[in-house]
């Protein structure tokens, strides 16, 4: 716990969150596919779950399988303590830093985003030239639509690029 998340959620509130949350956050960590799925179902009523996790914004419950590793924790908490600081995050900056923090750095006052799978999507589609304009990422509605893999991919590393560039932690 304190590895996984404690240390995430302080390094995020010295870089980026002013604002702590007000309430308890349940997180929910399930052995596998099977276990997750089962009581995702059984004690929420969650019946179509990403296959990695999700967060639940109304009743602040995080809930994942964690043999898909730390980074997928690291995701969900970015989302659970966004909502305190900025609770009209546009979706595709929410992403974009959650997904930043799935393969990540983790110092006592920030977090830094490393290269991770999301990479080869990007590179994909920027070669078969079918990377929309961020502008249009930025601003239209249509986030988790068709392209929503490489709307992931794109945010992320456009967040990566603003961190390389020191420009991350001011833009927020």
């Amino acid at each position: 716990a304190k590895q996984s998340v404690v240390q995430p959620a302080k390094a995020m509130w010295a870089s980026y969150f002013d604002k702590r949350p007000t309430d308890v956050i349940t997180i929910l960590l399930f052995n596998g596919q099977r276990s997750y799925r089962t009581w995702a179902k059984k004690l929420l009523g969650d019946k179509n779950v990403s296959y990695f996790g999700y967060y639940r914004f109304n009743d602040r419950t995080l809930v994942m399988d964690i043999n898909t590793g730390s980074g997928t924790l690291i995701h969900e908490l970015t989302h659970a303590l966004i909502m305190y600081d900025f609770p009209q995050v546009p979706t595709w900056f929410n992403e974009a830093l959650a997904s930043l923090h799935e393969a990540c750095y983790v110092y006592p006052d920030r977090l830094v985003g490393t290269l991770n799978w999301r990479l080869p999507g990007l590179q994909k589609a920027l070669a078969a030239n079918t990377l929309r304009p961020l502008r249009d990422l930025m601003t239209k509605r249509d986030f988790t639509g068709k392209q929503v893999g490489i709307n992931y991919a794109q945010a992320r590393y456009f967040a990566l690029y603003m961190q390389q560039k020191k420009k991350l932690m001011p833009f927020y």
